[in-house]
């Protein structure tokens, strides 16, 4: 099986999956999808030339362009304010999710 991210194989392996779990006896067995992006290129790059921008305009108006730039990449990276996530390309990847009863 051609199992690439967010794509047909990836959806058919966490159907697999699913269906395995089933077979060992886990409870709420579903296919969960969620959004993913192939490349954090069109979130970077925007950071990138921000910085680069910054660079170009020196002085106190190219400082505070550089601290956001920053201080936006540092969020982004770090998960905590993805604001470029919505606007970037995403396919939809999919995740096999089971509870296992206990013993």
């Amino acid at each position: 099986m051609e199992r690439g991210s967010a794509g047909p194989g990836e959806r058919a392996a966490a159907e697999w999956g699913a269906g395995r779990l089933r077979e060992a006896g886990a409870a709420d067995v579903r296919v969960e999808g969620f959004r993913y992006q192939r490349s954090w290129a069109a979130r970077h790059v925007p950071h990138f030339a921000a910085g680069i921008g910054a660079a170009a305009l020196g002085g106190a108006p190219g400082a505070v362009l550089a601290a956001a730039a920053l201080a936006s990449f540092e969020l982004d990276l770090g998960g905590r304010r993805q604001w470029l996530a919505a606007l970037a390309p995403a396919g939809e990847g999919a995740n096999a999710v089971a509870r296992v009863p206990a013993r």
